[in-house]
């Protein structure tokens, strides 16, 4: 039997389904004592026919609702975080399917202890990590800890554009501060060490190093020194080459620098293919547009790959650029999935870009084409 089989009035619209059930009228202002006895006892008997602990639970959160929140707002209020969201983490407390003692307990462990270890977390190995080299908290800590990384009052607009699982992760320590203050350049704070957050949630990606320019494509092809006719170019060009036979229909850069249908003519003229070098420069330019706060060094190392580019020649530019204009020192992806939690810390890309996924990137035609998502394995 579930939770919502008998609760009588929870919210508006639940008045006709409760009148049924126990034949009172709740839009009076008065109840005669048959009335509340006969509904005391109906309520009684359908939670004597509950055999799921777990709905049990929740009656009891509900009927001590009051007291779970007084003691929720005292405890939370210990964290700097916390407080800023101490009612929706009352909330949460009382949805929580555990027994009243457990939560209590949780709350005087979340005001005395510090169920991280930053050092561990944050660790900048380029290794994935368990959840369980970094959190030392109890089960109840570790159950709340794992509800808040996308719990929709604790990410987006209703939390200072944090994204997923940060909150969760500065709750949890002290020491450990989130940027939700708009001023902010880092999604976590630990001493010196200003972490950008990438977390893949419910099974979707990960974060995205945003692009300066998502659309480079046709910022060139509208600049003067443009080789490739507007009229003429594909409206969506894909960054690489695919072997998918659902991405073989989208031209790739390749296939556009190489062709000389793409390019301009005067009239009368046959159109010449470009020569590999210029292809190269062109690529080049690609990519500085795309993103500009990367060193020379990067874009010129990324533009000599060109045919062969792949995501792992791109991603250091990407990378080197998103971090510039973020002002950040260290990136931590995170990947949720149910109860399997990783993540990996680096500063470096180096040591760290193997062991996650990078996604496709597009030249024009897409949105967010060139922001590079990085999803760890």
């Amino acid at each position: 039997m579930r939770y919502q089989d008998f609760k009588l009035v929870e919210a508006p619209g639940d008045e006709e389904p409760a009148q049924k059930m126990a034949n009172v009228n709740v839009a009076s202002d008065t109840y005669d004592d048959k009335e509340v006895s006969d509904l005391q006892q109906q309520v009684a008997d359908r939670v004597m026919r509950v055999d799921d602990t777990s709905v049990l639970h929740r009656v009891e959160s509900i009927l001590r609702k009051g007291g779970i929140t007084r003691v929720s707002t005292k405890y939370f209020k210990q964290d700097s975080d916390a407080e800023k969201f101490v009612n929706r983490l009352a909330t949460m407390i009382i949805e929580l399917e555990i027994p009243t003692n457990d939560k209590v307990a949780f709350l005087k462990e979340f005001a005395t202890k510090n169920c991280i270890k930053p050092e561990a977390l944050f660790d900048n190995s380029g290794t994935p990590q368990s959840m369980d080299t970094w959190f030392e908290g109890s089960q109840t800590a570790r159950t709340m800890f794992k509800a808040m990384i996308n719990d929709p009052g604790l990410i987006g607009k209703n939390a200072g554009e944090a994204g997923p699982g940060e909150l969760a992760i500065a709750c949890f320590h002290r020491k450990v501060t989130a940027g939700t203050d708009p001023k902010a350049s880092y999604d976590l704070k630990y001493g010196g060490d200003l972490v950008e957050v990438k977390t893949s949630a419910g099974g979707k990606g990960g974060g995205r190093w945003t692009a300066m320019n998502d659309y480079p494509l046709d910022t060139y092809i509208r600049s003067s020194e443009s080789r490739i006719d507007p009229k003429k170019c594909p409206k969506s060009v894909s960054m690489f080459r695919s072997t998918r036979q659902s991405a073989k229909t989208l031209p790739n850069i390749v296939d556009v620098l190489s062709d000389p249908q793409y390019l301009k003519v005067e009239e009368g003229a046959q159109p010449t293919p470009l020569m590999i070098q210029e292809q190269k420069q062109i690529f080049k330019r690609l990519l500085q547009y795309a993103y500009p706060n990367a060193d020379d060094n990067l874009i010129n190392n990324a533009a000599n790959s060109y045919p062969d580019h792949t995501t792992r020649t791109i991603a250091p530019v990407a990378y080197a650029s998103y971090k510039a204009k973020q002002d950040f020192t260290s990136m931590l992806l995170m990947r949720a999935s149910g109860d399997n939690i990783t993540t990996l810390h680096f500063e470096d890309l180096s040591i760290a870009v193997d062991k996650f996924k990078l996604g496709a990137l597009y030249l024009n035609g897409q949105q967010r084409g060139m922001s590079m998502q990085a999803t760890l394995v």
